[in-house]
């Protein structure tokens, strides 16, 4: 099961990059949450140094949701171009529904636009619950992907007016 949206942002990929990787921005700060959606309220570092100014691959860290569940996220490729990683061991009620997931962001330039694509794909735990993994991919992933996207293109737009 997979979803993939894209967004054009106005300003070039080291902005975009730049935005996306300011150290004191969390990922509760990029992540939009919904109402089927939990807010991000916090990241625990396993592994590595989660280091925005360097090459996180390889690293991982706990992601800490509103509703008291968590998941795991290790960084497999990390760039300026693409930035891929994987999620697994869900707390929620998705561990039953989901074996793991990958997703990537690539930065493509558009002259002095950049395009964002994100593609998501979860792995169902097994044949039967393909169908509510299909739903949710559709539905409340694919809200938080575009309203994320959105949230980047705003974001990142408006701090290059300021400048």
């Amino acid at each position: 099961m997979s979803a993939t949206h894209s967004v054009v942002i106005d300003a070039p990929r080291d902005a975009v990059h730049r935005w996306n990787n300011e150290p004191d921005r969390d990922l509760g700060d990029l992540i939009e949450a919904s109402d089927d959606f939990p807010q991000v309220v916090g990241t625990e570092i396993i592994w590595g140094e989660w280091d925005p100014e360097g090459d996180r691959s390889g690293d991982r860290r706990r992601v800490l949701f509103a509703d008291g569940h968590s998941l795991a996220e290790e960084v497999l490729v990390d760039s300026s171009e693409r930035f891929r990683y994987v999620i697994w061991g869900f707390t929620d009620f998705r561990r039953l529904a989901v074996d793991h997931g990958t997703a990537e962001f690539v930065f493509e330039d558009q002259g002095d636009q950049t395009r964002v694509t994100w593609t998501y794909q979860l792995r169902p735990t097994t044949p039967l619950v393909r169908p509510f993994v299909a739903d949710f991919m559709t539905t409340t992933m694919s809200a938080m992907m575009t309203d994320t996207l959105e949230a980047m293109r705003t974001g990142v737009e408006a701090e290059q007016d300021s400048e």
